[in-house]
């Protein structure tokens, strides 16, 4: 499913800027730029330190782990839609554990920045969360320590993006950022419900993401290599535009 958050009013239910889920972006996501890594939730702004090493192991954990999932969340829409229930099972498995990596670190520290886990640690958590759809209140969690992350300059408004886009498809709202798919039983990539269509590109390009054409075709010739047979409906959630988000 792919969802989209945008500046104006748009149908369906409201967010209040303090869930993470519809804040006014224009105005609090600030320029990307890189700072010391300082936990979102100090009220004097005191830094959280952490012996390098730890850190430096914290990041090669989360990419790790993402390395290993995604094989499975980057498979081919039909690849998926042809898996048994034991081998989804599975996959749904290794998401649970690796989001309670991703918890246990979120408690601690706040979201996983630049500066606490390197680019590809923060990558790696961004993947991870995208991928926590079995506890919704988590994933909003989730967004609210990321969009904290991106004020600080500690991630990247793309990241927010796609994380914002996959909780309000699973919210049942219109995405804002066109990141989030879906593979029919025809055998064609569509995009979840989207906010203000016309304006998805001025978005897009607000929070680093390149044009919405360039992303999807991207995405059609990874997922629609069509299948000898008919396929069923695949799980939006199967079908995440992650990838660089920046990309």
């Amino acid at each position: 499913m792919a969802i989209h958050s945008c500046h104006a009013p748009c149908r369906g239910r409201s967010r209040s800027s303090g869930t993470g889920l519809q804040p006014n972006w224009s105005v609090r996501l600030l320029p990307y730029r890189r700072t010391a890594f300082t936990h979102p939730s100090f009220a004097q702004g005191s830094t959280v330190t952490s012996p390098p090493i730890r850190r430096v192991a914290l990041g090669q954990d989360l990419a790790a782990r993402a390395a290993a999932a995604r094989p499975h969340w980057q498979r081919p829409g039909f690849q998926l839609a042809a898996m048994s229930a034991d081998e989804h099972a599975a996959v749904d498995f290794t998401n649970r554990v690796n989001g309670q990596t991703l918890r246990r670190i979120v408690a601690r520290f706040g979201w996983p920045g630049h500066s606490m886990v390197g680019e590809a640690g923060c990558q790696a958590a961004l993947e991870i969360a995208v991928h926590c759809d079995y506890d919704p209140p988590f994933q909003r969690t989730l967004l609210r320590q990321l969009h904290a992350a991106v004020a600080a300059g500690e991630a990247h408004p793309a990241q927010w993006a796609h994380l914002l886009d996959r909780c309000r498809v699973r919210s049942g709202d219109p995405q804002v950022y066109g990141t989030q798919h879906w593979f029919q039983s025809y055998g064609q990539l569509v995009p979840h419900p989207i906010c203000e269509p016309d304006r998805l590109d001025v978005r897009r390009l607000h929070v680093g993401l390149p044009p919405y054409e360039v992303s999807y075709e991207r995405l059609r010739r990874r997922h629609e290599t069509a299948p000898s047979r008919s396929v069923s409906d695949v799980r939006p959630a199967a079908l995440a535009d992650i990838g660089r988000c920046a990309a």
